[in-house]
């Protein structure tokens, strides 16, 4: 570095630090009311926000206080607990550190949305900068990206989803190591490297295949410029760095899920939901619903055509005058060839970065085609797209289906070369009118984007009174909440934040997957005859019923209705009442026998509403009847068959095994006299037949694997009698022989397919 680069670098430092708190301004403009409730509100809606904050408040309390270990709080999900992730993604982990002061998990959530919105407009600026050399273009450029719809939307309801500017980081710090290749600027690279990698699972799978991408398109073209060679220790060194990166951010994350007891699993989701998630092509083209302009359009062009659950989901808007001048400008680097006035517009590119436009095509083009559901049916041919190849091998479902930000990225990458060829057919023409034209453009930019009105906000810090009526229960109390929603549903992020004020044990919890949450499918049904005595079999003394919850519905397991208290079968006694909640005493016995269903089964309702459930994801289940004292019993299910007839094998506790041939039409199995002992009794149920995929049987899009449908079982005790059943048993041939089934009647059902979704099943 000369005297002149070093007499200049502290003016660029404070020039820098200037644009940074420029952009802070814009993302307080951005989430207005954040500021201003920096203490006592989250920015955002029920769900993400809540959850977060509440893992925060978790970390505070357990990790130095001795209450509980770091990774496990013995609250939620009676009686084991649950286990849960870290409170935040790695990069977080020093934030933390602000949860210690006085409300601090909801300071350190509003500044990691404050400070993350920022921070996608600079580092794009950044970039802008080093690629177009020009201080306003980087600027608009900039702006652009931090008014993307998508991680707009992310801040309200993801928050570890709002970093994008880890796209133009990873970018920028490659450029700086190719332009000087010093041991600084290694680092610099290696730190970029693992920061973007641990921001989120969905986000290091997209900067890989970003840069995988990179890595093909730079080696073709410096091959085909005969500079190959001369690029090859670049090359080595950046491959090098990437995997370093890589195994460091791999064992990282393999430490996390080990100290959670968790999996991969943890990221993958089912095969439907590449159709239930993924983008298409007119997504890109409808503005988001806070849109001050287009915000009622969008909303009544979205109406039935989008799930219920979040409309905000599917949010890729590019923009039309981002993606308008990304059409001008790849028409003119396409004329510059053949065109003497397109080559002097695209003059300023060609010599600084002749790989922008044509990169980001590929990037854009490609990453949209990622962003697709799996398979389309066009004039009766199935047009296989890159998520059917590559969820075989990654099954990061919610990667494919977010690939949108990285069209917007490309798209606002090309427009920027558009406003550098702009910026240069307006210098002409003097200072004033090209400042006043570029402002302009600005302006017609941002307006599609900028959303006004109202943030929603959730107060935390005011619990209702019900709550100190729970706080005051006695030491060892377990309580459940109703609405009794999944995991993974936002009002169970209230739920467990509310426990931080009552400190009582809860059901609520229990993680997606678990006997746990299987068992929650069985006393979803608050006035349910048998609910009060199973609440009491899993554990619970009280029942705190939100009616608001009631009213506006959950996201897949409640509709909106009332609950009429004044329904309550048996087994409860209402403590306290108001107008919004109720506390109700469990004074049930638990039953005599428990059936606990398989983890591979969920739920699936019959048209008359009394649920049953799928038997999927393999050929075997295990099912249990917990009795409390030795006794005979009599069993009857309805089970039909799935995509044509199956065998279908049971061995019943007392290890006798029956077989049957099912279709179909429904059969009542009906086990007569089997003898439980105290304690669990276990049946294995289990089929030879492949299982077959649900959308290809009943339709829609979800490929989840199923075998059987099967009722919820009647256990009474026998009456007496010898052992008996109505399933035949297996001939010396191996072939079914005896009574048909007493019984036969064709059901039709519909099933809960996937969270948010219902489909019709025939």
């Amino acid at each position: 570095m000369d005297k002149d680069e070093m007499k200049a670098a502290p003016e660029e430092g404070w020039r820098r630090i200037w644009v940074f708190a420029f952009f802070v301004i814009v993302a307080v403009f951005l989430t207005w009311p954040l500021l201003a409730d920096l203490y006592r509100s989250l920015y955002g809606n029920v769900g993400d926000p809540v959850n977060v904050a509440w893992s925060l408040r978790w970390f505070r309390e357990t990790a130095l206080s001795g209450q509980a270990g770091a990774f496990h709080y013995p609250h939620a999900g009676y009686p084991q607990g649950i286990n849960g992730y870290l409170p935040l993604p790695i990069l977080y982990m020093p934030l933390a550190l602000l949860t210690y002061l006085p409300r601090g998990e909801v300071i350190t959530y509003n500044l990691i949305i404050l400070v993350s919105v920022a921070l996608n407009g600079f580092v794009m600026f950044l970039l802008g900068e080093k690629v177009f050399k020009n201080r306003y273009v980087a600027l608009i450029t900039g702006l652009a990206y931090m008014f993307c719809p998508y991680a707009l939307t992310r801040a309200r309801y993801h928050v570890s989803l709002v970093e994008i500017f880890v796209f133009p980081l990873i970018l920028y710090a490659l450029l700086k190591l190719k332009e000087d290749f010093s041991t600084r600027n290694k680092w610099i690279a290696f730190v970029s490297l693992l920061l973007v990698l641990s921001v989120h699972p969905y986000y290091s799978f997209m900067v890989v295949f970003m840069l995988a991408l990179l890595l093909v398109y730079f080696v073709a073209r410096s091959a085909r410029r005969g500079r190959l060679k001369e690029h090859l220790h670049y090359i080595r060194s950046c491959l090098l760095l990437a995997a370093v990166a890589l195994v460091i951010t791999a064992a990282l994350t393999y430490v996390q899920l080990l100290a959670s007891n968790d999996s991969l699993a943890a990221f993958s989701r089912r095969e439907g939901d590449l159709y239930t998630y993924a983008a298409h092509a007119w997504n890109y083209l409808v503005p988001s619903t806070h849109s001050s302009f287009f915000g009622d359009a969008a909303r009544q062009l979205l109406a039935g055509r989008q799930l219920g659950m979040n409309i905000e989901e599917y949010v890729l808007f590019l923009g039309f005058m981002n993606m308008g001048l990304a059409l001008i400008a790849s028409a003119l680097w396409v004329l510059r060839r053949f065109s003497r006035a397109a080559g002097e517009f695209t003059r300023d590119v060609r010599e600084h970065a002749d790989w922008v436009v044509p990169f980001s095509a590929l990037l854009g083009i490609t990453a949209f085609l990622f962003s697709l559901q799996p398979t389309m049916e066009f004039r009766g041919v199935t047009l296989y797209f890159p998520t059917w190849f590559f969820y075989k091998v990654i099954p990061f479902i919610r990667v494919y289906s977010r690939f949108g930000v990285l069209v917007f990225f490309a798209v606002t990458l090309i427009s920027g070369a558009c406003l550098s060829f702009l910026a240069r057919a307006v210098k002409a023409r003097g200072r004033p009118i090209g400042s006043v034209v570029m402002a302009l453009v600005a302006v017609l930019m941002l307006s599609e984007f900028v959303e006004f009105g109202g943030k929603p906000m959730q107060d935390l810090y005011e619990p209702e009174a019900m709550y100190g009526d729970v706080r005051d229960l006695p030491e060892g109390t377990v309580i459940v909440e109703y609405p009794f929603v999944a995991s993974d549903e936002s009002f169970n992020s209230l739920f467990l934040w509310n426990q931080f004020h009552h400190r009582r044990s809860m059901l609520n919890g229990y993680p997606l997957g678990s006997e746990g949450e299987v068992m929650r499918l069985g006393v979803m049904d608050l006035l349910g005859e048998e609910t009060p005595s199973l609440l009491a079999y899993m554990g619970a003394d009280y029942v705190k019923v939100n009616r608001d919850m009631y009213l506006s519905g959950s996201e897949y397991s409640y509709g909106g209705g009332e609950i009429d208290l004044e329904a309550l079968p048996p087994g409860y006694e209402v403590v306290g009442e108001d107008a919004d909640s109720a506390l109700l005493a469990i004074a049930a016995e638990r039953p005599e026998t428990v059936v606990r269903y398989d983890v591979k089964c969920s739920l699936a309702h019959l048209p008359d509403g009394s649920p049953g459930l799928w038997l999927q994801f393999g050929q075997e289940w295990e099912i249990k009847i917990d009795a409390a004292r030795d006794m005979v019993v009599d069993v009857d299910f309805d089970i039909c068959s799935v995509g044509g007839e199956r065998d279908f094998r049971l061995i019943d506790a007392s290890g006798e095994g029956r077989s049957a041939t099912i279709g179909a039409c429904a059969v009542t199995i009906s086990l007569r006299g089997v003898a439980l002992r105290e304690g669990m009794n276990f049946f294995h149920l289990s089929t030879s037949a492949e299982q077959v995929a649900y959308n290809e049987v009943y339709g829609g899009h979800d490929n989840k694997k199923v075998s059987f449908v099967m009722s919820f079982w009647e256990v009474r005790e026998a009456s007496g009698g010898p052992l008996s059943s109505l399933l035949p048993r297996p001939s010396s041939h191996g072939r079914p022989t005896g009574p048909r089934p007493a019984r036969s009647r064709q059901l039709k059902w519909s099933g809960s397919c996937s969270p948010g979704r219902s489909e019709r099943c025939a």
